[in-house]
């Protein structure tokens, strides 16, 4: 059923966000160099090694209007982070969703052992769409929440991050120092 799962601790924080921040390089100015960070600063957490995760998604590569979920498990209960880096539009970044926790789940413990969906387990009916390039979705865990960043649940679903909105992009990275 699943072509492939993913050990996050390292393939997903490390060569996804390397491919993704290849494609990237050209670009110039203030809040690109803040993005770039910021990227640079995800590609480089070290994942401990207390949490063991799987991740996957059913394909490698998807087609516009293709449904697109993701599964993930966690071998002790924790926190999730599950965050999604869309593909770049035509000389701009891709923006970032942070697709857990969210206004309809704002709790985002998940518990040991237990595989959860996207789509089942949290309602999230998502399908390709354009832009067309490499989408990266990154799963952070942790045995004590952590916050990274502050949603305001009454005024969006979910937390997103333009690729130049300047504040919330500094915000996030000084929560990851």
């Amino acid at each position: 059923m699943w072509r492939k799962i993913i050990q996050v601790c390292t393939i997903i924080l490390v060569s996804c966000s390397v491919l993704f921040l290849s494609a990237l390089e050209a670009q110039e100015g203030e809040e690109d160099l803040l993005y770039q960070q910021l990227m640079g600063k995800l590609e480089n957490l070290i994942p401990g090694e207390s949490i063991e995760v799987k991740i996957g998604t059913e394909k490698e590569k998807y087609k516009v209007g293709d449904p697109f979920e993701v599964r993930f498990l966690a071998s002790k209960d924790c926190y999730v982070v599950l965050m999604d880096i869309s593909s770049a539009q035509k000389d701009t970044y891709g923006d970032i969703t942070i697709l857990l926790p969210n206004s309809k789940f704002p709790d985002n413990k998940i518990e040991a052992g237990r595989v959860y969906s996207t789509l089942f387990d949290f309602g999230m009916n998502m399908t390709v769409a354009p832009p067309y390039g490499l989408e990266v979705i990154n799963l952070f865990c942790s045995t004590e929440k952590v916050e990274l960043f502050e949603a305001d649940y009454e005024k969006e679903s979910f937390y997103k991050i333009q690729h130049n909105d300047e504040g919330r992009l500094k915000a996030l990275s000084d929560r990851l120092d």
